[in-house]
């Protein structure tokens, strides 16, 4: 391509792609060598090839039916990508899903759903993006910005291929997804680290509340003196402790910030019931 007027930077991504891929597969088309084949000798190589690595993807363990899983085995290609490679950009359409099998990726989003949070996140081997493609017929648009760290190995699966596993899952498979998604998905793992701090401070702000309202006890009269001085005491290290495990919370219980919306469970498609 040295005849080619583009950019010295992406001549050197260029190569060192193609040395990558060279590297892995030693100049054969893997994925053009598979459909060449026949239907039943395709199927057996792809089983002997990928299945022991989808079978190490959380959420492909929820398909209990043997022929499912070696249905999803043949829908999916094989893929490669140099480091600081964009797999989708925040605000594009998810094209495909990707499996993650070897590698890192950076996942950031420029929104502020997660203000005063933490935007980025890393995936790595067991990981997949574009898990949105589930919730309908229409392309979803991407809500975060994916990008390679390393060389990467993975498997991708398209819409099409979507549609057909979606439609195959019984109501109990459908469930049993959605629970996986929010036990891997960062934007659940972010929202449920946000809910479980604000439920920290507002029990903190109670706590404190009401050891104030208890030092507030009225001095009148009917307690003796070893009574009020274990009240005092009480109070006194109560206090203490509080001052010491919820200095933020007290001092400036405005500042907290706020919970981000809980994200939207997995809505497949109504053509497929």
């Amino acid at each position: 391509m040295s005849y080619r007027v583009i950019p010295e930077y992406l001549k050197e991504r260029i190569r060192r792609f193609e040395d990558y891929k060279w590297r892995e597969t030693k100049g054969t088309e893997e994925e053009a060598l598979l459909r060449s084949l026949p239907k039943d000798l395709r199927l057996e190589t792809k089983r002997y090839l990928y299945l022991d690595m989808l079978k190490r993807v959380p959420w492909l363990n929820i398909m209990d039916d043997g022929w499912l899983l070696e249905a999803v085995c043949d829908r999916v290609k094989s893929v490669f990508y140099s480091a600081n490679s964009f797999i989708v950009r925040e605000g594009h359409p998810v094209e495909e899903m990707l499996i993650v099998t070897r590698g890192k990726l950076k996942s950031t989003t420029g929104s502020n759903e997660m203000v005063g949070g933490n935007n980025c996140c890393d995936l790595q081997a067991g990981d997949i993006c574009g898990e949105l493609l589930f919730n309908g017929s229409r392309l979803p648009t991407s809500t975060r910005t994916v990008m390679t760290q390393t060389e990467v190995e993975g498997f991708i699966l398209l819409p099409d291929d979507i549609k057909f596993i979606a439609s195959h899952l019984n109501v109990f498979q459908r469930q049993k997804l959605q629970r996986t998604f929010r036990l891997y998905s960062q934007q659940w793992r972010s929202w449920a680290a946000f809910f479980i701090q604000a439920a920290w401070r507002k029990h903190c702000k109670r706590k404190l509340s009401k050891t104030r309202d208890n030092e507030n006890i009225p001095q009148g009269t009917q307690l003796n003196l070893a009574s009020t001085l274990y009240v005092s005491r009480f109070v006194s290290k109560a206090l203490q402790n509080r001052r010491k495990d919820t200095a933020d919370c007290s001092s400036s219980p405005d500042m907290s910030p706020p919970v981000p919306h809980k994200p939207a469970d997995l809505e497949f498609a109504k053509a497929e019931a």
